[in-house]
């Protein structure tokens, strides 16, 4: 579950996304397409989420509608991860992620424009990537890619 504001929300692996008012109470709820194996995360008015057949999809958070989805053709195997970065001559909000192909991706969180992608992993990446100021680091099986923002 995340906690955002006065709301909880949460994801089953079926794809049921709720989101419960403090007192317990249904806000909203809706349901994605797709296995979800990784987690929720929420930035601003989206929540977002990945699923095994490969989508990355961002949900209202206000009200549960489905903003956008994007098929990144592999199954998103490690959990989601934000960070703030420079992109076009601007700072953006980005999502980070590995795939079971070993492929790391940044997208813009808010329009899916893909930033950038990285191959350098030999194996599935399972675990979260995990950013350090400028740099972002990602475990896999196989190896630890390491990426300049």
């Amino acid at each position: 579950p995340v906690i955002g504001g006065d709301f909880i929300f949460s994801v089953s692996p079926n794809g049921q996304i709720i989101c419960l008012n403090k007192d317990g109470s249904l806000k909203w709820e809706t349901e994605i397409e797709g296995r979800v194996i990784g987690n929720l995360i929420k930035d601003g008015d989206l929540i977002v989420t990945g699923t095994a057949q490969g989508d990355l999809i961002s949900i209202n958070a206000n009200n549960g509608d489905i903003f956008q989805t994007i098929g990144v053709g592999e199954t998103i195997t490690s959990l989601l991860t934000t960070s703030t970065i420079e992109f076009v001559g601007g700072k953006v909000r980005a999502v980070i992620f590995g795939t079971v192909n070993g492929n790391l991706y940044c997208y813009n969180i808010y329009s899916f424009e893909l930033i950038w992608q990285n191959s350098s992993a030999k194996g599935m990446i399972e675990s979260k990537p995990l950013i350090i100021n400028d740099l972002q680091r990602q475990n896999s099986e196989m190896q630890i890619a390491i990426i300049l923002l």
